[in-house]
């Protein structure tokens, strides 16, 4: 299947292909080597030449208004994470949680839908109908992967953790802390990023077997140091992309069942069902839950 997918690169890079962000200044002034042009939506439209297609980033209202402001013929709008989905009775939506509301869905519907993955394509048809263009697209398929990284040699004495990423209750906190403890001689890693709050990190630091890292903006500095990634993410995840840059250097992946995690995951042996259900909304975690009920809005279970 990761031949398949890298095989679905996309290799053809002559296209003519302008970027611009909503704001009064970029992070960066270029990104992967073009120019990026940085304003509000008024003076970013009129600034505009005449394309072909536009594609908005998420799907947060003031993105895909602007992609669609732009009159292309064809515009499109890529899904990232469940919650900022705003579909008529969709469960995942988190506004409140967005630096912008979701796109209303009357502009979804004039969109064609980019998702990573099949439980996320099945998700917007539940909810938007089937009305609503919607294609999956992983990161193979835009050539994230291209070239394929190096595949890395486990047993080279540098490989020695068990690598957590992100740590917090979404994504498994109370699963990392139970093998911990239930496993004092083996060594964890536990890679801290904006979703890691203060109080997470000083209990991961209290714990004899447990290092704390900050996060790294080459993945392969993580990847170098682990023997096995954990992703035992609790809420729906639309994907997985660190198990799926995991297996792609070798490194086995242990995940859920969240989501589309399974289809991030090459190898089905180390995916692993889970009765838990973490709701952002209310920060309740659920017993005896099911990840596929919480994608229709029924997880089921008792709170924990």
């Amino acid at each position: 299947s990761l031949r398949r997918q890298r095989q679905m690169c996309i290799r053809d890079s002559h296209y003519d292909c302008d970027l611009l962000a909503l704001g009064t200044r970029p992070r960066c002034d270029t990104w992967e080597g073009r120019p990026v042009a940085v304003g509000d939506a008024a003076a970013l439209k009129d600034a505009a030449k005449t394309y072909a297609a536009a594609v908005a980033v998420d799907c947060c209202e003031d993105v895909v208004g602007l992609a669609l402001a732009l009159g292309c013929a064809k515009t499109y709008a890529y899904c990232h994470v469940f919650s900022e989905l705003r579909l008529p009775g969709a469960p995942l939506y988190l506004g409140a949680a967005l630096r912008a509301p979701g796109a209303a869905p009357e502009k979804l519907a004039a969109c064609h839908v980019l998702v990573p993955s099949r439980a996320a394509f099945d998700y917007v048809r539940r909810f938007a109908g089937p009305a609503q263009k919607c294609t999956v697209a992983t990161p193979a398929d835009f050539g994230a992967f291209d070239p394929p990284p190096e595949r890395h040699d486990l047993f080279d004495g540098g490989h020695a953790y068990v690598t957590f990423i992100s740590p917090c209750p979404a994504k498994g906190m109370a699963v990392f802390v139970a093998l911990a403890r239930l496993m004092p001689d083996v060594r964890f890693a536990a890679v801290a990023t904006r979703w890691t709050s203060p109080e997470i990190e000083h209990l991961l630091r209290s714990m004899a077997n447990v290092d704390v890292f900050p996060a790294h903006e080459d993945c392969d500095a993580v990847y170098a140091a682990t023997r096995v990634l954990l992703a035992p993410s609790l809420l729906p995840e639309t994907f997985g992309l660190v198990a799926f840059e995991a297996s792609l250097r070798g490194v086995p992946c242990l995940s859920s069942d969240a989501g589309g995690l399974p289809e991030a995951n090459p190898a089905p042996d180390l995916v692993v069902a889970t009765r838990l259900v973490w709701d952002v909304a209310s920060s309740t975690m659920w017993r005896g839950a099911s990840q596929r009920g919480a994608l229709a809005g029924a997880p089921g279970g008792v709170k924990a």
